[in-house]
């Protein structure tokens, strides 16, 4: 039988990790786990102004998961980070949070500088006109194009 609570431990530490490879968190970390507050995420370190719910679950209630997010968030942006064995994280984010979600994760990355978060915005309001799921993938990718872009206009190289 699979302890839950290493289990959960271990999907801390897995999403701090993707944090800090994928997103630019070099201080994601697990957080203190004695109760749930602002005080106390799952993670910390991660994109500023976000809550993290991190599950690690082969059966997620994920409305139970948000709700409890929702409830621990303060005033931060909550969302759930969840994994299966063998599957790919995925993140939730409620509709009316979408928005602000993802002008977080732009604004961490240092997009605001090139005026880069209302062009993401737009381009995120069209996913979700067109009921795009894959807005993650999205925006990854238009980020990476874009930061091309902005490499290529500063005169930058690979070689760099």
């Amino acid at each position: 039988m699979v302890n839950s609570r290493a289990k959960g431990c271990r999907g801390e530490l897995e999403w701090s990790a993707f944090l800090r490879e994928h997103l630019s968190c070099p201080d994601a970390r697990r957080g203190q786990q004695f109760s749930g507050s602002p005080e106390s995420p799952d993670v910390v370190g991660g994109v500023p102004g976000t809550h993290c719910e991190a599950k690690r679950t082969e059966r997620l209630n994920l409305q139970t998961a948000m709700e409890q997010a929702v409830r621990d968030c303060g005033d931060d942006i909550p969302y759930v980070a969840s994994r299966r064995s063998r599957k790919p994280w995925l993140v939730t984010v409620q509709a009316t949070d979408l928005e602000a979600f993802c002008r977080a994760v732009v604004e961490h990355l240092d997009g605001d500088r090139y005026g880069l978060v209302s062009e993401l915005t737009a381009f995120i309001l069209t996913c979700k006109q067109n009921n795009t799921p894959e807005w993650m993938d999205g925006l990854r990718k238009r980020l990476e194009t874009l930061d091309r872009d902005i490499a290529i206009s500063q005169g930058e190289t690979d070689a760099g």
